[in-house]
């Protein structure tokens, strides 16, 4: 048995989808409070199902990169544990980023090496690092999730404009020690990199041009598909 039979197992599917009826329940518990208390303030059925049918409309465009995101993090952990993390709390970056961690840790070059190995006692590993590294953050969320908000609101109110810049720094940040790891591995991630990033900027500027407002929920969604792309005719050139 191999790697690749153990992360797309009936076990683990099974697993996969029990936890994700679970958070369902959460959602729909959440949702009935959410309009009860909603009536309570006053509000009318019509205007709360006009919020509903805003916020699925709202939420169907950003899940295409989602997807994207799920067919790339499939081929490296498998269908249901990809399908479970992003469904919950994860992000591809991140997700690539802990699991390809493990893997360099236990001596392998790459996700791909692993994946069509046979070195399953590595597996637990590589589940257990991906949920445990970003539980911390929703759990001081429940504790200092409420002070941080109001420290940041009324940073920005006293900042203006200069406060916005600099919180979006630490993201741009975030991004950026992300985005290095990924370009140290050699001249395709590289041409990826720039390749997804024209494309970005040509689809925001044309949206601005052309006061398409929606097309800027699909800017990541197409960037992801156009590297994917270009990476195996990059790879195909390149190697």
């Amino acid at each position: 048995m191999n790697v690749r039979d153990i992360v797309n197992g009936k076990s683990l599917y099974i697993m996969v989808i029990c936890s994700l009826i679970i958070v369902v329940v959460f959602i729909l518990v959440s949702l009935r409070l959410a309009i009860k208390r909603a009536k309570e303030l006053g509000f009318t059925n019509k205007d709360i199902n006009k919020v509903i049918k805003s916020s699925v409309l709202f939420s169907i465009v950003p899940s295409v990169s989602i997807d994207i995101g799920l067919a790339s993090l499939s081929t490296v952990v498998g269908t249901p544990w990809a399908w479970f993390r992003l469904s919950v709390i994860g992000a591809l970056m991140y997700e690539l980023t802990a699991a390809s961690m493990v893997t360099s840790a236990a001596g392998y070059e790459n996700m791909s090496e692993f994946i069509n190995g046979t070195d399953v006692n590595l597996v637990p590993a590589i589940f257990m690092v991906m949920s445990i590294s970003i539980i911390f953050a929703a759990v001081l969320n429940i504790f200092l999730g409420k002070s941080y908000h109001k420290g940041v609101t009324k940073f920005k109110t006293k900042s203006g404009a200069e406060g916005t810049l600099i919180i979006g720094y630490f993201t741009l940040a975030m991004i950026t020690v992300l985005s290095v790891s990924q370009l140290l591995k050699g001249k395709v991630s590289i041409l990826v990199f720039a390749a997804s990033f024209l494309v970005s900027l040509i689809l925001l500027k044309l949206a601005e041009k052309m006061k398409i407002s929606w097309m800027k929920e699909f800017v990541l969604a197409f960037a992801l598909i156009v590297g994917m792309g270009l990476s195996i005719i990059f790879e195909s050139m390149l190697l």
